[in-house]
């Protein structure tokens, strides 16, 4: 069995991504969300899983065994599946990375790879049992395989970034990172290929490049959050990535990878890589068992009830109070979080009070809204009567002096007359006939003039009274247009002389005949 069975640096670099990528499936199949790019990338690790531990076991193998049954039959019916199966499943994840602008093209591809897959089985099968398992063939096969899948994936995703840079830059990033991961995978095939996987150079490159990109896609995938992750996945996820990262460096560094087939070097090294093998497990264990129990009671917990204070406090419970844990970050912010919703209760009671005493304030206001109004109103009505008053009294005064006038010369003609009567007896009795006729005569005009005045007295009286009549009745009379004009003209000019004394103007009329 000891030389059967011996350890290659190779064997621990392909079992450190097999736990990786165990650890990954788990985290998959125990997400609740059932989507596709998860089935997509549980069967790509899946088959990665399997395609890593054959190598695991194929790089520990006494080089004697290649060429048996047992050998034909792994490299038929796991590698080339597994091979097929990862490239199958990888362009895929690609394409329903993040985004999925190319959906049509993603369902041709699977019926486009499904045939090569099976042409890769078909020809590692063709060289196991009828090319006496042609080593170069063999690897001529899988890197050209490789080679073509890597360039296809490398197209994927720098068109996806290309398309995504304007309206998703952090999509447009993660494609463009796996599109450098992708070109490592290249790079890798074409100086294998070149040089061989026994030379050094092909031989390390191969090593390197397979770890580095295969950890890195997975960091990409953590990172980007490809599938729905926890804060506690992606922690335990760098921190397995670290540990990994940190052993495989020191076995690669106390344990170069060797030639296959010399033997005498690779015993040498068996008690070492079996030591890193038992480590290597441990720490798996530990990243994979102890970690997760650590962050979930230290970090996990306390965020998560932390969250779900948050969503009470969303769903309207200001008196959420969350138990603040241990002195660090986290416990600040949730003390910071009780503080935060005890000031919102107390704003809430505030605005609650403001709220019971606001109808109170509002009939307060509108009484007194109402009061002022009512003042308004009386204002505006002793103003409407004040105004009025003095229109009226205007228009008394215009009318006392119209009639005045008349009146006037009736008073003045009236004492006249009384005079000249007293004259006209004084002649009669000194029969003085003649005199008496011319006194009888004058009286007779004074009698004309005050008949004259009183009949304009009584015509100003009248027309007020018609006027009044008017504004009251619906009822219509001819009228002459032009002694209204005259007289309303004249009623004017007699009042604008009542309110300015001294007042003289002409007045000339020129009416329509």
């Amino acid at each position: 069995m000891n030389n059967l069975l011996l350890l290659h640096t190779h064997s621990i670099m392909a079992f450190i991504l097999a736990t990786t990528q165990i650890g990954m499936f788990v985290y998959l199949y125990q997400l609740p969300h059932r989507t596709t790019i998860r089935r997509w990338m549980m069967a790509n690790y899946a088959a990665s899983i399997i395609w890593q531990l054959d190598q695991t076991v194929r790089f520990s193998l006494n080089p004697s065994v290649e060429g048996t049954l047992a050998y034909k039959l792994e490299t038929v019916f796991v590698y080339s599946p597994a091979l097929a199966m990862l490239m199958l499943t990888y362009f895929q994840i690609l394409y329903l990375f993040l985004n999925q602008p190319f959906e049509a093209e993603r369902r041709i591809m699977v019926r486009i790879v499904i045939p090569a897959a099976i042409a890769l089985v078909g020809v590692n099968a063709w060289n196991e049992f009828a090319n006496n398992s042609n080593l170069f063939v063999f690897q001529a096969t899988s890197f050209i395989y490789g080679l073509l899948t890597n360039i296809w994936a490398l197209v994927i995703c720098l068109r996806k970034a290309r398309l995504l840079q304007h309206t998703d830059r952090q999509s447009a990033e993660a494609h463009r990172a796996l599109a450098v991961v992708n070109a490592g995978f290249i790079f890798m095939c074409v100086v294998v290929g070149a040089s061989g996987l026994y030379s050094p150079v092909g031989y390390w490159t191969f090593f390197l490049f397979i770890w580095l990109c295969n950890l890195a896609q997975i960091v990409i995938y953590i990172t980007y959050s490809a599938a729905p992750a926890s804060f506690q996945i992606k922690i335990a996820g760098f921190s397995f990535v670290t540990v990994v990262t940190f052993l495989t460096v020191v076995t690669l560094v106390f344990f170069p990878p060797l030639l296959p087939t010399d033997l005498p070097a690779r015993l040498l090294q068996q008690t070492g890589l079996s030591q890193m093998f038992v480590i290597i497990a441990g720490a798996t264990a530990f990243v994979a068992v102890v970690l997760p129990t650590l962050l979930r009671r230290s970090l996990t917990q306390p965020v998560q009830r932390l969250l779900a204070g948050v969503q009470r406090v969303n769903g309207g419970d200001l008196t959420t109070q969350v138990s603040v844990g241990s002195p660090d970050e986290i416990g600040d912010l949730t003390r910071y979080f009780n503080q935060m919703t005890q000031s919102l209760q107390r704003a809430q009671d505030q605005l609650r009070d403001y709220a019971d005493t606001l109808e109170n304030k509002v009939e307060e206001r509108t009484a007194a809204l109402n009061q002022s109004l009512e003042n308004l109103r009386a204002a505006q009505a002793q103003l409407v009567q004040a105004e009025k008053m003095a229109s009226l009294g205007e228009l008394t005064a215009g009318i006392a002096h119209e009639i005045q006038n008349p009146l006037n010369f009736v008073n003045n003609f009236s004492e006249l007359s009384v005079e000249m009567i007293g004259e006209l007896t004084d002649e009669l009795r000194a029969d003085h006939k003649d005199d008496a006729l011319a006194v009888a005569d004058i009286l007779v005009q004074n009698l004309d003039k005050i008949t004259q005045h009183g009949n304009r007295a009584s015509a100003i009286v009248r027309s007020m009274l018609e006027h009044s009549r008017a504004s009251s009745s619906t009822e219509q009379h001819p009228t002459n247009l032009n002694a209204l004009a005259g007289e309303y003209l004249k009623t004017a000019y007699l009042g604008q002389q009542t309110k300015q004394a001294g007042f003289v103007c002409s007045l000339s009329t020129q009416f329509d005949p």
